[in-house]
């Protein structure tokens, strides 16, 4: 390779010393070009430039080193502290707790805050109890200021679209997550509220009315529409005891559920007490496999992924069957158990991720051949920068399924290479096999990829119905078995969570002749105008807007002659006048309604102004609940296993300025707030 030749685009900039040099790819070493001597590379060309001055009197000065265009620096216009509002002492400490999640104590104690925070004109904290007091004044102002922007909004004549959902944290306290979306596509996270007691339907309305109410909005006049999971409780909820015009089901969700019913097949009761009698007796050959591993200095270590696992009481899946149990069962006994192949390879892959997981001695091999194959600039062994690791899917968790393959597939050379070396023949994949899990792996992509925009913040349900119909139209040209089956399990769980009258008329509105459209598996052919006419009627009392009776009186009033007022007219006069307006009033004209608005626009009139706030409202409707999910993560941040007597208060103010803070920084351009 010359690197003479090299173009002013690539990463690095040559030295100069190569217009009197090549590189031997095979060797590794430098040729000189006039006398043909090779020279070794140790990371710089200092002996380059000597050897072409001493035998060539070659006397060029070396270049100085150049930065690669593209590595990441720290730009010299990112947001500035001052530049996110942090001109107080309650903001630094809303940073350091909410961003950084540091304790109060950790605030108060590190010697090193208390010196950054004297630095920056500001008196330190020398208490936890001081630094809660700072954060929750923040809180305050936060809330304030939230609470001034609703009624604002409110005021004139808003409505929001809601995302709820509830949460289990560590100690089975169970909190609901409220977030609103206002029409110029603003997120507020509404924080964390503790239920106590029993978790019903009853009792998530209550508190979701009263956090509504909190910051001034009516669940019944100021929610246009609100989005959930699919739980019964949420169903439930929906159904008997909220009164929204919309309430949807989570998609997302719904495409977690088409794969969970391919891949996590659920059995009976009394399937799964064969299934343990099947585990009791391969978990003593399981043991017995192990032991020279173990005598070796083998180390146990606990998957940290594993206890994110969440299994419903009384029902057994087949992420509970063991690897060894699905090696001693033929084609028809994996069908009596109510299983299918997938779900049985799937199982082993699982099997063997966690075994070397757990094995230090495994997972340190696998570790160095991973490096091995670095050296020779295997970028499909590397994630971001750095090498490949093994990674185990989770039931509750959306794709990591593909996730866990993907990685796998990556590595089945190097796995199969360690099982091998330490005597483990029979978990080793097959080539057909490894040819299953692909075809498994690619039918798993696009649903991954609609997940992914489905949680996006700015998509409406049109978009997300056309993300399905790619999806499925991608599943069909794969043509493989799985890729069918998964077809029709895609199809079946997002018809039962669709409602084509409120796709029909978002769409509408952005092309009046949406209707008319008749490309993709989902389309709007079954929802007539007349339909939608009659959703519009029902809606015409929902939707804010300045009454017109009220606008004519007002003009009826401001053309009367104040010469006779009716102030200014006595008895018999008011009584002549009454008299004389039951043959002279006018007749009343009709009031347009929203219905009326829509025939003309689909005649090809303009959007009037109800009709804009009506599509402003639709495009609002969240396809999915991965706002509240985003909640729960954050709130899974501060609720740990050591940090797990966090108050109620605190992490709901905790949740809240995070969320505030973040938003903040987006708004600047980065992806989170920095110094």
């Amino acid at each position: 390779m010359d690197h003479g030749s090299q173009s002013s685009s690539t990463i690095r900039r040559s030295s100069e010393v190569w217009k009197h040099f090549r590189k031997n790819t095979e060797t590794g070493k430098a040729e000189c070009l006039k006398c043909d001597k090779s020279l070794a590379l140790c990371g710089t060309t200092t002996n380059l430039w000597n050897h072409a001055k001493r035998a060539h009197q070659v006397l060029e000065e070396k270049q100085p080193p150049t930065c690669p265009p593209n590595k990441r620096r720290r730009k010299k216009d990112r947001v500035s502290f001052t530049e996110l509002d942090f001109s107080s002492r309650e903001a630094i400490y809303g940073y350091l707790t909410a961003v950084d999640r540091l304790s109060f104590k950790q605030c108060a104690r590190s010697g090193f805050i208390k010196q950054a925070i004297k630095t920056m004109g500001f008196d330190p904290l020398r208490t936890a109890d001081g630094v809660r007091v700072d954060v929750a004044k923040l809180y305050r102002n936060y809330l304030n200021e939230m609470k001034k922007d609703l009624a604002s909004r409110l005021a004139r004549g808003e409505m929001f679209s809601a995302t709820a959902d509830e949460w289990t944290g560590v100690g089975g306290r169970k909190y609901v997550n409220v977030n609103l979306k206002t029409i110029d596509e603003k997120m507020l996270c509404l924080g964390l509220t503790r239920i106590r007691g029993r978790c019903g339907a009853i009792e998530v309305a209550d508190t979701l009315k009263r956090t509504l109410l909190l910051y001034g909005v009516d669940i019944d006049k100021d929610i246009f529409s609100m989005t959930t999971d699919g739980a019964s409780v949420m169903t439930k909820l929906g159904k008997s005891y909220i009164s929204v015009p919309f309430h949807l089901l989570c998609q997302a969700h719904g495409l977690h559920l088409a794969v969970t019913d391919l891949l996590y097949k659920k059995k009976s009761k009394s399937t799964a007490d064969s299934s343990t009698e099947l585990e009791e007796i391969f978990s003593q050959q399981s043991i017995q496999d192990d032991q020279g591993s173990i005598q070796s200095g083998l180390s146990e270590c606990g998957d940290e992924e594993d206890a994110d696992e969440e299994e419903s009481d009384g029902e057994c899946s087949a992420a509970e069957v063991d690897d060894d149990e699905f090696e001693e069962m033929d084609d028809e006994a994996v069908q009596a158990f109510g299983l299918n192949k997938e779900v049985k390879l799937v199982t082993k892959v699982r099997a063997i991720v966690r075994k070397i997981r757990k094995s230090e001695l495994k997972r340190n091999s696998l570790l160095e051949r991973t490096e091995a194959v670095l050296a020779a600039n295997a970028q499909q062994f590397t994630y971001l920068g750095r090498e490949l690791t093994l990674l185990s899917d989770v039931k509750t968790r959306w794709s990591s399924m593909h996730t866990m393959l993907d990685r796998y597939l990556r590595l089945a050379a190097l796995v199969n290479a360690v099982l091998k070396e330490h005597n483990d023949f029979r978990s080793t994949v097959t080539e057909k096999e490894l040819k299953k899990l692909t075809e498994i792996k690619d039918a798993l992509t696009p649903l991954k990829a609609v997940t992914e925009a489905l949680s996006e913040r700015n998509i409406s349900v049109t978009q997300a119905e056309v993300a399905v119909n790619y999806a499925l139209q991608e599943l069909t040209s794969l043509d493989t078995d799985f890729s069918k089956r998964c077809y029709k399990s895609l199809k079946k769980r997002y018809e039962e969570r669709r409602d084509p009258e409120l796709v029909a008329l978002t769409g509408c509105l952005s092309d009046r002749r949406y209707l008319d459209r008749k490309s993709g598996v989902f389309n709007c052919n079954s929802v007539s105008k007349r339909m939608l006419q009659q959703l519009l009627d029902e809606l015409e009392d929902t939707i804010k807007k300045p009454s017109q009776e009220g606008q004519e009186e007002a003009a009826s009033s401001s053309q009367e002659d104040p010469a006779t007022s009716s102030a200014q007219l006595t008895f018999k006069e008011k009584l002549y006048k009454k008299m004389r307006n039951v043959y002279n009033s006018p007749p009343k004209r009709r009031r347009q309604g929203l219905s009326d608005e829509f025939k003309r626009y689909l005649g090809g009139k303009e959007l009037t102004p109800s009709l804009l706030q009506l599509k402003a409202l639709l495009n609002t409707v969240q396809p999915s609940s991965a706002e509240a999910e985003r909640a729960f993560s954050a709130a899974g941040l501060f609720v740990t296993k050591v940090r797990n007597r966090i108050g109620d208060d605190s992490l709901n103010m905790l949740c809240v300025i995070r969320q505030r803070l973040i938003a903040d920084a987006k708004s600047f351009g980065q992806s989170r707030p920095e110094f």
